[in-house]
């Protein structure tokens, strides 16, 4: 039997190491519990895209302002907003107010008058004047046509003289020949008369024109401001519309690049749209222009991006064949000058590479966490974008990196971890406003 002096220090002994064990459960408890918590996420292989981002908006690769080349008063505007026009149509008509300019149409106009009246048969007092001349030579005429054919009947009866006859059929011929040349000369008059006439009506068409300039479309397409209206008075170049073709295959997408992105463009790059109106769709384009002047305010270079076309099927049918649109070339049809969205320019890609979320770049290296300790693995960092980074080297594909700020951790640290999708993660970095598109496929 024990004696209870054993008993006592047994259940000593008991009591101590059981206190041992929960200060020591406590300590690790402690440790535990007062490590660093840090995020963390996988290593993955997927795309990955350089590139930088802008935003754009649809608008005609030209647009032409209508302008009046004279000061003076809207006589007559022909469209409307909205309207289609075609190349050559009259739009509008401008009267030049100008004294000079009114002076010379009214003088056009009453020497085009005096002219058209001396031409015209009715009117023309030159032209009556030939014909009441040669009216009284026909009248003579037929006077002395009577006394020739008198003579010649007394000379048939052996009553008169030949003399007396050749005179009277001398006189005849005198006169005709008089009257010949009298219509003549009336002929020559009136042509030079009509052609003072033509020349008047060229004077009172052009002064006219000086006075009434008429405004024409230089393209086919569609009126896209409200216009001048009638009887509003115009300065000399002064605003009276603005015309372009806005199909959606003369369509651009015009984007603001900022200034330190200037020196990534270059002409024919790759661009990758979504527009406001089409939630999720992306559409492809290509750079077709680059301005070479920054906006001085804005401090952007303006860049025009054409829209590439898709393809349109052909389908085999019974009667041949039929076309089948893809969606994108539906929308595309429906693309309207004003529509905004966000382009992203491609600087670089690649197919697959090991990326981690775009965060996990600290001070340009990348760390990471083994056995509970905080590592510094050495990586280089290869393409970049607002989401995620190409990794080389350096990482396996088991390895946890850290997302959260590495603040004032150091290597060799033990750490407490939280996982985080690496989908999820890399999203944190997405602007609100360009969530469309600025992301990559993992």
């Amino acid at each position: 039997m024990r004696t209870p002096r054993a008993s006592a220090l047994v259940r000593w002994i008991t009591i101590l190491a059981s206190i041992v064990a929960a200060v020591a459960i406590a300590v690790f408890i402690f440790v535990r519990i007062t490590r660093p918590l840090i995020t963390v996420t996988d290593v993955v292989e997927g795309p990955v895209v350089q590139a930088f981002y802008a935003t754009g908006t649809l608008e005609a690769d030209r647009e032409y302002e209508i302008k009046t080349s004279v000061a003076g008063v809207v006589k007559q505007v022909l469209r409307d907003k909205g309207d289609r026009v075609k190349a050559g149509e009259t739009l509008a008509i401008v009267v030049d107010d100008a004294p000079q300019t009114e002076r010379d149409q009214v003088d056009a106009e009453a020497a085009y008058d005096l002219k058209k009246r001396w031409a015209e048969e009715n009117t023309s007092p030159l032209l009556r004047d030939f014909d009441q001349q040669i009216e009284r030579i026909q009248q003579r005429l037929k006077l002395a046509q009577t006394e020739a054919e008198r003579y010649q009947k007394v000379l048939a009866q052996n009553a008169g003289s030949q003399s007396d006859l050749d005179r009277a059929a001398n006189a005849v011929l005198a006169l005709v020949s008089e009257q010949e040349s009298l219509k003549q000369q009336r002929t020559v008059k009136q042509a030079e008369l009509e052609m003072d006439r033509d020349a008047a009506k060229k004077k009172l068409d052009l002064a006219n024109r000086r006075l009434e300039r008429v405004i024409v479309s230089p393209i086919d397409g569609v009126v896209l401001d409200r216009p001048s209206s009638q009887g509003t008075r115009l300065e000399i170049n002064g605003h009276i519309m603005q015309v372009a073709d806005v199909t959606f295959d003369k369509l651009v997408m015009r984007a603001q690049v900022d200034e330190e992105n200037k020196a990534d463009l270059r002409s024919g790059q790759k661009v990758l749209m979504t527009l406001y109106t089409f939630p999720g769709r992306v559409f492809s384009g290509r750079v077709s222009k680059i301005y070479p002047k920054a906006d001085p305010t804005r401090r952007t270079f303006e860049v025009d991006v054409a829209v590439e076309q898709p393809e349109i099927n052909r389908v085999p049918t019974a009667f041949g064949t039929r076309l089948v649109d893809s969606d994108e070339a539906r929308s595309l049809r429906a693309f309207s000058a004003g529509m905004t969205g966000e382009l992203e320019f491609i600087m670089e890609e690649k197919a697959s590479a090991r990326v981690v979320p775009s965060q996990a770049v600290q001070g340009g290296t990348v760390w990471a966490v083994r056995a509970g300790e905080i590592v510094k693995p050495n990586v280089a960092v290869g393409l970049r974008s607002i989401e995620r980074a190409e990794i080389v080297g350096g990482l396996g594909a088991d390895d946890k990196v850290i997302i959260s700020p590495i603040g004032t951790l150091k290597e060799g640290q033990r750490v407490r971890t939280t996982w985080m999708d690496p989908r999820t993660a890399a999203g944190l970095n997405k602007p609100k406003e360009a969530s469309n598109f600025k992301g990559f496929a993992g």
